[in-house]
C-alpha cells in the first residue's frame, strides 16, 4: 500500500459525519473508512485491525519524517460513547513512548457533561489540556458585531452604539445568539425602513407563538404584543399582503436641514480603511460618529454629491481636536474645482456665511493640518 505524503499532516473530522453514519446504523468498520479516505489512505480494509496496521504505518512514516498527524474533531457534543471509545484507540498508537497523533475535540459546553459520565471516565483520564472559551464581553460584543458586518460589505454603522448592550444583555455574549438577534433585528430594521404601506394587510401570524396586534395607517404599519408573548430571542411575525411587497415604494425620511445629509461623499483618506470613519459620517447629522485620517496626514479632502443642484449659502462644520490651519470651500466648474471660500481654523464649530451659490458638488479641501483631520459633522444650509 502506498501512502501519500501530508506537508500539514491534519484532518479536521466534523462529529455530525460521524454521526450520521451510526443514526444509519452502519458498523464500526465505516467510521475507520471514513478516517482512513479522510488521511488519503488507498486500498479497502475489511476488519477493524486492517486499518490498524495501515493507520499506524502512516503515523511511522510521518514520525520518521518529523511530523505529527493532527485529528480535530469538530461538534464533538455529538459523538456516541462508542465512537468516543475508538477515537481514544488512536491516542494509545505511540513509537518508543512518543504519541504519534494528537486529538484535538471542539464542541460546546454540554461535551464537559459528556465527559463526566462514567462510561467516559477512560477518555476523560487521556486528555491532559481542556479550555473553555468564555462569552464576549460587553465590549468585545461590539467588536464582533462591527467585525461580522464588515466582512459582509458594510460601509457605515448599522447598530448605535446604545443597541449593543441589550443584545448582549439577550445573548449573554455567546456569539451564536449574537449572531440570531443581529439577524432578525436586520430584518426587522429591513421592512420597517419603508414608512409608505400602500398594501392593505390581509392576514398575520406570530410563529413564535403569542399574539400580536396589527394596526395599519396609510403611512405607517404599528406591531404591538404583550411582553409575556415575546419570544426571548427572535419573536417572528409574518404579514400576508393584498399584493406584492416589491410593489411597495420606500423613501427616506429626515428631520435635518442640512442638504448634504446622508449624501453620497468621498475623501482622500480614511482611517486605518475602517469603514467606521469613512467620508459619509461626516454627513449623517449624528455627533457620535466622525470622518478620520491616518496619524500624519497633512493635506486631505472631502467630496459631497447632493445629487442634484442645490442653492447654498451656508456651511457649518464641527471638527475634533482644532487640528486645521489654511482650508478651501470649493465647487465643481466644467468638471474643475473652484475655490468660493478660503479660511484657516474651523475649530470646534465654523460657521461660514457666503453669497448664495449653486451646484452639485461640494469639496473641502484641507491645505494644511498639524495631524490627521477628523470632522464630526458638514451641514450645508440654504
Amino acid at each position: 500500500m502506498k501512502l501519500p505524503y501530508y506537508p500539514g499532516c491534519t484532518l479536521k473530522a466534523n462529529a455530525k459525519h460521524f454521526e450520521d453514519a451510526a443514526h444509519k446504523a452502519l458498523e464500526k468498520l465505516d467510521f475507520f473508512l471514513h478516517i482512513a479516505r479522510a488521511f488519503g489512505l488507498s486500498g479497502e480494509f475489511t476488519s477493524k485491525g486492517q486499518f490498524l496496521l495501515a493507520f499506524r504505518e502512516l503515523l511511522l512514516e510521518q514520525h520518521y519524517r518529523g511530523k505529527r498527524l493532527l485529528l480535530i474533531v469538530d461538534e464533538c457534543q455529538l459523538l456516541s460513547h462508542d465512537l468516543l471509545e475508538e477515537i481514544r484507540l488512536f491516542s494509545n498508537l505511540e513509537q518508543n513512548g512518543v504519541k504519534l497523533i494528537n486529538i484535538f475535540f471542539v464542541g460546546q459546553l454540554e461535551f464537559n457533561d459528556i465527559l463526566l459520565l462514567p462510561e467516559n471516565k477512560a477518555i476523560r483520564q487521556r486528555i491532559t489540556v481542556t479550555y473553555n472559551l468564555p462569552p464576549l464581553s460587553l465590549e468585545e460584543t461590539g467588536q464582533y458585531i462591527e467585525h461580522r458586518l464588515t466582512v459582509a460589505g458594510a460601509t457605515k454603522r448599522i447598530f448605535a452604539k446604545n443597541t449593543i448592550p441589550e443584545i448582549f444583555e439577550f445573548s449573554k455574549g455567546y456569539p451564536r445568539l449574537i449572531n440570531i438577534i443581529c439577524d432578525r433585528a436586520l430584518l426587522t430594521g429591513f421592512i420597517a425602513s419603508s414608512k409608505q404601506i400602500d398594501k392593505k394587510i390581509i392576514r398575520s401570524k406570530v410563529l413564535t407563538g403569542g399574539n400580536a396586534d396589527i394596526k395599519q395607517s396609510a403611512d405607517a404599519i404599528e406591531i404591538s404584543m404583550a411582553k409575556d408573548s415575546r419570544h426571548p430571542f427572535d419573536t417572528i411575525i409574518t404579514l400576508e399582503l393584498e399584493g406584492p411587497v416589491a410593489e411597495i415604494k420606500p423613501i427616506s425620511v429626515s428631520t435635518s436641514q442640512s442638504l448634504g445629509f446622508n449624501k453620497k461623499a468621498q475623501a482622500s483618506n480614511v482611517y486605518q480603511n475602517n469603514w467606521a470613519y469613512t467620508a459619509d459620517k461626516a454627513l449623517d447629522d449624528d455627533m457620535s460618529t466622525r470622518w478620520a485620517t491616518d496619524a500624519g496626514v497633512t493635506k486631505a479632502w472631502l467630496t459631497i454629491d447632493l445629487e442634484k443642484e442645490e442653492t447654498f449659502s451656508k456651511i457649518i462644520i464641527r471638527e475634533a481636536y482644532n487640528r486645521i490651519q489654511d482650508f478651501e470651500l470649493q465647487i465643481k466648474d466644467d468638471e474643475r474645482w473652484k475655490t468660493f471660500y478660503h479660511g484657516k481654523k474651523i475649530g470646534e464649530k465654523g460657521i461660514f456665511n457666503f453669497d448664495p451659490i449653486t451646484s452639485q458638488y461640494l469639496r473641502l479641501n484641507i491645505l494644511k493640518a498639524t495631524d490627521g483631520p477628523t470632522l464630526w459633522e458638514v451641514q450645508i444650509l440654504p
